[in-house]
């Protein structure tokens, strides 16, 4: 596991698209056309759609509660983000070694309860085991990966 470290992001930088939704990458020297996230969408089996949440720090947990609505009544994001964590916090010997920078499980979870905090691959991975679900991330640049539980 590895990736970005839930809660440490505040913003980005603006990335620019190209009218045709390819954007253009710098591999070895040579120019690597990678799909834009609506092409790998689009070209999934079954064909996925973009459903826009609000950008406040809550992206991932929205997006994954849209689409656990079905599987699991009565949960919103804030629901799911604290029954991910319930599910990080009983696993905790499992996550420990995953937790990047020297912080400490107990205060990564205690960070990531927050509101607003940004989740990341082991929320990821903790949803994909607390629900049985596989988990399928589609990034801008970045080719299309899947957590199979």
């Amino acid at each position: 596991m590895g990736g970005h470290k839930g809660g440490k992001r505040k913003g980005g930088k603006k990335k620019s698209g190209r009218p045709d939704g390819t954007t253009e990458k710098k591999a070895g020297g040579n120019r690597q056309r990678l799909p834009s996230v609506r092409q790998q969408l689009a070209s999934h089996d079954p064909p996925c759609a973009v459903y826009e949440v609000d950008a406040d720090g809550n992206c991932l947990f929205r997006s994954l509660h849209d689409q656990l609505v079905g599987v699991v009544p009565g949960l919103d994001h804030g629901l799911l983000r604290q029954a991910l964590l319930d599910y990080i916090e009983s696993n905790a010997a499992f996550y420990a070694s995953y937790v990047e920078d020297d912080e400490k499980i107990d205060d990564y979870i205690a960070r990531m309860r927050e509101d607003g905090s940004w989740g990341g691959h082991i929320e990821l991975h903790a949803c994909a085991r607390r629900y049985g679900a596989n988990v399928t991330v589609f990034q801008a640049d970045s080719p299309v990966w899947c957590i199979k539980e």
